[in-house]
């Protein structure tokens, strides 16, 4: 009996033990990840990614989308320097255009029974006109 009681008492005294190194070991961790942490955060401050990002953007769309997946009956109206030099050549109206040119849009997309209409503009400077 005295034998097992003496495994029992030294069971006993290794637990604290255990208990400091385990201790230890989490400390470590997260101060490991911390450390971690901050070091792809001042990476991503000084833009390390950017270029890897760059490159990888044309990639990252030709193998994840699906342009032939697309619906037929979405139709996009772009507005680009371009379109507004030729406008303006045509049409005389230079940027910014009258906001009456985009209630016609509207309802001329209304007409044609549009069931949803989105401009992507940021109306900055006031209308001349």
């Amino acid at each position: 009996m005295n034998g097992l009681s003496l495994d029992v008492a030294n069971e006993y005294q290794k637990k604290p033990k255990e208990r400091t190194i385990l201790k230890g070991r989490f400390f470590r961790g997260v101060l490991i990840g911390f450390l971690s942490f901050l070091f792809v955060l001042l990476l991503h401050e000084f833009q390390v990614f950017r270029p890897l990002e760059r490159k990888s953007w044309d990639l990252r769309f030709r193998l994840f989308s699906s342009p032939p997946k697309a619906d037929e009956r979405i139709a996009v109206f772009l507005i680009d320097q371009y379109s507004l030099d030729v406008y303006e050549k045509q049409q005389g109206l230079s940027w910014p255009w009258p906001r009456e040119i985009y209630s016609y849009l509207v309802d001329y997309l209304c007409h044609g029974k549009a069931r949803a209409i989105c401009f992507d503009l940021v109306f900055s400077e006031s209308s001349i006109y």
